[in-house]
Parts: structure tokens; C-alpha cells; sequence
């Protein structure tokens, strides 16, 4: 989950908020399936689900903020994107309505699914890891950055087995 964390950390650029985790050991010392919620200070809430003992491999993120939701399955390379906008008498509608109730303004959610070109990601984290050394090329990821997801590993880890400290 530390790439997903890392993913989501550079993706949102606001300070965390609070971080609600559960998960379990099944197979091993550390959590084997984990669910994860953090919410930022700029409203912004993300879900990530990672699982390592299931017949079924999941690695899913969900991103909620104001008029969006934004869903990716980083297994299968996929991305949903779904905005939410008030139906106005202007509005040539495009999407499905959605409807709070009589009296209410509506909404229309628009889905969007962008086109996610494979690559092979541990060729390319090598590859990249190779130039900043023959190269001094900067690091995706600088030590900052992999330091506050690292602290964030920590505490989810804390809260899925408190008794480890």
C-alpha cells in the first residue's frame, strides 16, 4: 500500500486530517488486507483497500472531493471519473440525473474513463532510479516525500495492531 499512499499523497497536496484504518494478519506479521480512510484538510477523503490473502487480488483508491469522485483500480490500470454539476436551465444534459427530491435542485453526474496507457512500473522505477544516479537526475519521490508515507504506513499499522509498538 506504500506505493498507493505515495500515489495519493503527491495527487492531493493538502495536509492530512485524520487516518482510520482496520485491517488484519492473516499469513504473516503484518496486516495481509487492509482498508484504509484519510481525510485531508481540504475536504478531500480517500479509501484504499489493499489485500494480499483474498482469491481475488484488490488494489483500489478512491478519491471524494467537492463534485467528484474518482475511482482507479491500480491491478487492472483503470480509472472512473464521475462529476457531479447542478442542472441549470442552460444545461444540455449529458449524463444521469440525479434527483434529491421534489422541489430540490438537481444533478447531472457525467462519467469519464481516460485511457490508461500500460507501462511496466518497475522497469520504469528502475529505469528512473538509474538516471538520478549516472545521470543526478531528481527522484520522483524525494526523501521528504517518502518520509510523510512512511509516517502514514506507521499509523495505519498502529491502528490495524495497536498492541505493536
Amino acid at each position: 500500500m506504500i506505493h498507493d499512499i505515495d500515489l495519493l499523497l503527491n495527487s492531493v497536496k493538502s495536509k492530512i486530517r485524520k487516518i482510520s484504518a482496520s485491517g488484519a494478519s492473516v499469513i504473516s506479521k503484518t496486516a495481509d488486507w487492509a482498508k484504509v480512510r484519510i481525510d485531508f484538510d481540504n475536504g478531500c477523503v480517500a479509501n484504499l483497500t489493499a489485500n494480499r490473502v483474498s482469491v481475488s487480488n484488490v488494489r483500489k483508491m478512491t478519491v471524494f472531493q467537492k463534485n467528484t469522485f474518482i475511482h482507479v483500480d491500480l491491478l487492472n490500470k483503470t480509472t472512473n471519473i464521475q462529476k457531479i454539476n447542478p442542472i441549470t436551465s442552460h444545461t444540455n444534459q449529458k449524463g444521469i440525473v440525479l434527483n434529491p427530491g421534489v422541489g430540490l435542485q438537481q444533478f447531472e453526474m457525467l462519467q469519464n474513463q481516460p485511457i490508461i496507457h500500460p507501462v511496466n512500473a518497475i522497469k520504469t522505477e528502475l529505469e528512473i532510479f538509474y538516471k538520478s544516479i549516472a545521470e543526478n537526475f531528481p527522484l520522483a519521490v524525494s526523501l521528504a516525500d517518502a518520509e510523510i508515507a512512511l509516517q502514514v504506513v506507521k499509523e495505519i499499522e498502529l491502528q490495524i495492531n495497536p498492541h505493536k509498538k
